[in-house]
């Protein structure tokens, strides 16, 4: 009879140590996967601004299927081809630029480090690496070349509506670093060269 019993109390013994494995284990997977859950949440998150914006600039390839001027048609151009025969859209507002002081692309590289520029371009590129803590690096392109813009955190939250713009003007610091050339902006308005159309935008 005192076998039996030992026998009996030994068997539920391993039984409980059994069930107490499995709900430890059930325990670590729960938690694992709602990390995880958590983790893609905030990601989504942080990006939701970004995503919808280039959502929207991907529906606006609509307005390119009717252009009326010249200077429509060369952005259509050269958002699609990447040239255009009748000249970079900026061309034909250049007057009115020079009037209100913004520089173009081949003069900034002989200007100071540390200046205050207004530069002006269509958007060819906006990126946002996970990597670069909220910062969003935007490409403009003018008649003479290329301007690289960064944009932080702050400034694309305040002028995140202007800086959807298909062409955009952007007041900033210059900075000179090792033979690379950027604005740092702070203020961020419209170029109204030609009806909204979409950048190539990247993550």
């Amino acid at each position: 009879m005192g076998i039996r019993n030992v026998g009996y109390f030994f068997s539920q013994a391993l039984q409980s140590i059994g069930r107490n494995r499995l709900m430890s284990l059930a325990t670590v997977m729960t938690v694992t996967v709602s990390m995880f859950i958590v983790g893609i949440f905030m990601l989504l998150v942080v990006n939701a601004n970004f995503f919808l914006d280039n959502l929207q600039a991907s529906a606006e390839i609509a307005v390119f299927l009717h252009v009326d001027t010249p200077r429509e048609e060369a952005l259509a151009d050269l958002w699609a081809t990447g040239v255009s025969p009748q000249g970079h859209p900026t061309r034909f507002v250049r007057e009115e630029l020079t009037r209100r002081g913004v520089v173009t692309a081949d003069r900034l590289k002989t200007m100071p480090d540390g200046e205050r520029v207004l530069v002006g371009g269509v958007v060819t590129h906006r990126q946002r690496p996970a990597t670069a803590s909220g910062i969003t690096f935007v490409n403009l392109e003018d008649e003479t070349g290329l301007i690289n813009v960064v944009v932080s955190r702050g400034c694309w939250a305040r002028y995140r509506t202007q800086a959807r713009a298909a062409a955009i003007l952007v007041r900033g610091r210059l900075e000179q670093v090792e033979g690379v050339t950027n604005v740092v902006a702070d203020k961020i308005e419209p170029l109204p060269v030609a009806p909204a159309g979409p950048s190539r935008d990247y993550r």
